[in-house]
């Protein structure tokens, strides 16, 4: 079982790894936290105190930035068109936003989801309608987001049940 340290350890390996090879490049194959790691790992500068920097969100952001193309294999998350990403420490949810952080390129490949197992076709299904109902309650919302969100919402319900009868 993975602990949520664990992956901030992981994240900051991947940051590490990023930092010193200094690609021109970054594609990013998964789901939403893979997509993230990716995605924060691009912009942040790795400390020693970056897990405090995280949580106070005064983190530095780097200049010379890598391209990101996304490529999710699961539904639902947005991680690929989004300028946020996610991190827990210590079971806690943090965010690091920004338009540096939004992937330049991504690409949609429906076979990913379609010809996975219906456990995973599930939870990307839940996982969208529950992204749809988020962005229509948040206080960031806006005009334009609440017109894609609802759209999403209503594909998202119509189409989860036949999706698990493939």
């Amino acid at each position: 079982k993975k602990s949520y340290y664990s992956e901030f350890n992981e994240l900051k390996q991947i940051i590490s790894v990023v930092n010193k090879f200094k690609p021109n490049l970054i594609i990013a194959i998964g789901g939403g936290s893979v997509l993230d790691y990716a995605k924060i790992a691009n912009v942040i500068k790795c400390s020693s105190n970056l897990k405090e920097e995280i949580k106070n969100s005064s983190y530095q952001l780097k200049t010379g930035l890598a391209k990101l193309l996304a490529i999710p294999t699961t539904a639902g998350s947005g991680a690929e068109v989004t300028a946020n990403a996610t991190i827990y420490i210590n079971k806690k949810k943090y965010s690091i936003e920004g338009n540096l952080i939004k992937p330049d390129y991504f690409f949609l490949i429906p076979d990913f989801v379609n010809k996975s197992g219906n456990k995973l076709k599930a939870s990307s299904g839940f996982d969208a309608i529950s992204q749809s109902l988020e962005s229509l309650i948040s206080t960031k919302s806006n005009n334009t987001s609440i017109t894609f969100a609802t759209k999403s919402l209503l594909y998202s319900l119509k189409y989860f049940i036949p999706s698990l009868q493939k």
